[in-house]
């Protein structure tokens, strides 16, 4: 899904797999319709997801809602403490990620859910973060999160989910400047592309002239031990987005 008031500007609103959407021999029309949504109210990429099970689900003035193939549409979420920006839903569509904007201090609350109920789960540790967000994503395991600030220095952060919690506790491992004022779009990496390219990257991210792949490495060893990070940065390749957007997850 892609931003239609900048038709120049390749940022993604929102990501569906091509294997969820892909017309079938008996399937005439469209296969993937946004008429009859109500109350949708997107004003920035980030805010509408698709998933394969849940279908649509996006921000609405009263909180987050859902919009399957059928066009029956349920809410997900009630009113949040703050707006709602960026949205995240897991490979899976077990969790959801919201992002809450404080207008107050400009600073920014993310919250995970379970998509089938509405009881939050859990907190991302260490809030406010320091700014509203331009991305937010779950890694195709579903069990790390990463957000990209809407600050001058793009800030990544990185949360790891806390053994069985199922995000009710969670920990920041990442916390560094990614100082590129041009990245346009946050992927998860499947693991099957990982796995054909060799790469332990969980994460890509990327605008018209560089694309990044982020890949978290093992603890180093003693006691307030850190998490490594590891980036790789290479010019942009349509191609190599293209398999990343072409595996499944």
């Amino acid at each position: 899904l892609r931003d239609d008031d900048s038709p120049e500007d390749p940022t993604l609103v929102g990501a569906a797999d091509a294997s969820a959407i892909t017309p079938s021999s008996s399937s005439s029309g469209p296969h993937l319709s946004l008429d009859g949504l109500y109350g949708l109210s997107s004003h920035r990429r980030g805010s509408c997801q698709y998933g394969t099970e849940t279908g649509l689900i996006y921000s609405t003035g009263g909180g987050v809602a859902t919009c399957d193939r059928w066009n029956a549409q349920r809410m997900l979420t009630g009113h949040m403490d703050g707006v709602i920006g960026q949205i995240a839903v897991s490979g899976d569509e077990r969790f959801l990620a919201l992002e809450a904007k404080q207008p107050a201090s400009k600073q920014s609350i993310v919250s995970v859910f379970p998509v089938n109920g509405s009881t939050r789960l859990g907190q991302l540790p260490d809030p406010p973060l320091a700014s509203y967000l331009s991305h937010l994503a779950f890694s195709s395991s579903g069990d790390v999160i990463m957000t990209v600030g809407d600050d001058a220095l793009r800030t990544v952060n990185m949360f790891i989910s806390l053994g069985a919690s199922s995000w009710a506790s969670a920990e920041r491992v990442v916390s560094i400047p990614s100082l590129n004022p041009s990245i346009t779009f946050l992927l998860p990496v499947p693991s099957s592309f990982a796995a054909l390219s060799g790469t332990t990257a969980l994460f890509a991210t990327g605008g018209a002239e560089n694309l990044c792949f982020w890949s978290l490495g093992p603890r180093s060893k003693g006691a307030g031990s850190t998490v490594k990070l590891a980036r790789a940065e290479s010019s942009f390749d349509e191609r190599v987005l293209d398999d990343v957007l072409s595996q499944p997850m």
